[in-house]
């Protein structure tokens, strides 16, 4: 479950959302610079799930393979940590068409 507040605003209607997106523990959100109304999470469970700050929803969720631990945007890339070691390096650019598949990096070490 993860859930988001409007820390700025001091009423109890701060809760811009609330998500049940993954299978298994979520264990980092990460928000974009670049694209200023989207944050991600990753998850044990595997996942890498975009939302939209401003409407409070889901924009997309894609399978990565690996238990993910950690991610950071970087432009157009992301960068992510499996829970083996590994750093999977994701293009953006390049995830539609993977909706049911899973994603594969552009390069990882």
């Amino acid at each position: 479950r993860l859930r988001l507040w409007d820390t700025n605003k001091s009423s109890d209607s701060n809760l811009l959302g609330d998500f049940h997106a993954h299978d298994a523990p979520a264990t980092c959100v990460s928000f974009s610079k670049k694209f200023r109304r989207m944050y991600l999470s990753t998850g044990l469970d595997g996942k890498m799930v975009f939302y939209d700050v401003t409407k409070g929803r889901v924009i997309e969720s894609y399978k990565c393979g690996e238990a993910m631990t950690c991610a950071q945007f970087h432009g157009e890339n992301i960068f992510a940590g499996t829970q083996t070691g590994k750093i999977l390096v994701y293009d953006m650019r390049k995830f539609r068409g993977y909706e049911d598949t899973i994603v594969p990096p552009v390069c990882s070490f």
